[in-house]
């Protein structure tokens, strides 16, 4: 029995080493031929079939631009900033006493 579980053991650990060899093997061959210039570009999406190596493609930055605030939500967050200001106020006059009450 346990010659039998040592057998299936090694076949099982062979097959496994080998197919992480072939993935590890696949991939560096992969990034070779993405790596060369030369490499055309066919065949890795279906949008890609009318582009040729070189050609300029259309891209989107969505953060250069900054865009305008709707201007209820401009109005709030100036109260909310008014009011927190009052509120620091507040707790600096209050602050301002130094009384520490100490009881022995």
């Amino acid at each position: 029995m346990v010659v039998l579980f040592n057998i299936i053991f090694i076949i099982s650990f062979l097959i496994l080493g080998v197919g992480a060899v072939m993935l590890i093997l696949r991939n560096l061959v992969d990034i070779r031929q993405l790596n060369n210039p030369k490499t055309i570009l066919k065949g890795l999406h279906p949008e890609l079939e009318d582009v040729q190596p070189g050609d300029e493609l259309m891209t989107v930055n969505f953060g250069e631009e900054k865009e305008e605030e709707d201007p209820l939500y401009k109005s709030l967050k100036n109260r909310i900033n008014e009011l927190n200001e009052e509120l620091d106020d507040e707790d600096e006059d209050e602050d301002d006493d130094g009384d520490v009450v100490v009881r022995t």
